[in-house]
């Protein structure tokens, strides 16, 4: 029995310190009366657990401080060019190019990428000047560094001389990507041209809290069709499972402690599926999200709703993006036998 209950505990151990450094961030804000910046701190938090690409210790210091680093670089220029719309567009399609040749590459290389992609897309929801920028950048910063010290049992020797080399390689992929016609290099101008068009439409349209529909392609949108469309079926399956426990959780819970009790466990469900069960992990991550943003805005169950359907529009773009990808693809070549 006991040994059982250790080895369930080692296998939850991931989950449970990503958790606490997102919860961690969560309650600071809280005990700060500075709840908006603690959210921002979790949303670092999560943002650096999700780019851990696990095995080998200075490989996973370095890819978590690269995370750190990059998203809130992501977030300073994104807040700043929330303000205006050619620089968000130009943004936009830079990083998303920039995640999808990472993702043609590896996941654990998507993974990394994604994260200054997301956290741009975010940013600009909240639109601010320098001073509001360099609050929030340092806010991400903060919640990487939390995640980085808590997902890792020490920092290894060399990881520093790791994030250097892990820099070059990175810039010297992009550029050979850019360079030639390599399928890496197509699926990233695929991927920055969709999240691109995504973008312009919600700001056209006005569509509060639409940079949500960027954050699903980016999300679900893959260079294989049958990737993207299990992808796409399992974000929508578990986040409008999520959106309805959300908002019946927004109306029973009445107490901060216990909303903060319940975020925290529906992060460790969270952290603990996504590595296996992308679509239930997510029917966890939705709930926490509305719940946390229900810690600044109270009885807010509007929050569930957009996200459903903002996820809803981005995942079927994405779905409709793979679809033509794959029709446009040129055919295998043929064997001539003669």
């Amino acid at each position: 029995m006991l040994p059982r209950l250790g080895q369930a505990l080692r296998r939850l151990s991931p989950a449970l310190r990503a958790a606490v450094a997102v919860s961690a961030c969560i309650a600071a804000g809280q005990l700060s009366g500075r709840t908006g910046l603690g959210l921002v701190m979790a949303v670092g938090a999560r943002r650096v657990a999700l780019a851990d690409p696990g095995g080998e210790p200075a490989s996973r210091a370095a890819s978590l401080a690269l995370a750190a680093l990059a998203g809130a670089a992501a977030v300073f220029v994104g807040t700043l060019a929330g303000n205006s719309l050619a620089l968000a567009a130009l943004g936009m399609f830079g990083l998303g190019w920039v995640a999808g040749a990472a993702r043609s590459k590896t996941d654990a290389a998507g993974r990394l990428a994604a994260v200054p992609a997301v956290l741009f897309a975010l940013a600009q929801l909240l639109p601010g000047d320098v001073s509001a920028a360099a609050e929030r950048a340092l806010a991400v910063a903060v919640g990487g560094t939390v995640a980085h010290l808590l997902l890792l049992d020490a920092l290894p020797a060399g990881w520093i001389r790791r994030v250097a080399q892990r820099t070059v390689a990175g810039l010297r992929f992009l550029a050979a990507s850019a360079a030639s016609p390599a399928a890496a290099g197509r699926f990233g101008l695929v991927l920055a041209a969709a999240v691109t068009g995504c973008l312009l439409t919600v700001r056209a349209l006005e569509v509060r809290r639409g940079n949500w529909v960027v954050v699903s392609v980016l999300m679900v949108l893959r260079p294989e069709l049958a990737t993207t469309r299990r992808r796409g079926v399992e974000r929508l399956a578990g986040t409008l499972v999520g959106c309805a426990l959300a908002a019946a959780l927004v109306f029973l819970l009445r107490s901060v402690v216990l909303t903060e009790v319940l975020i925290f466990l529906l992060l460790v469900g969270y952290f603990r599926l996504q590595p296996e069960a992308y679509g239930w992990s997510l029917a966890f991550l939705t709930p926490a999200i509305v719940l946390g943003v229900g810690l600044l805005e109270s009885g807010n169950w509007h929050w569930a709703t957009s996200r459903a359907l903002d996820v809803v529009a981005g995942t079927l773009v994405a779905l409709l993006v793979a679809v033509l990808l794959q029709r446009a693809a040129p055919p295998p070549p043929s064997s001539v036998i003669g």
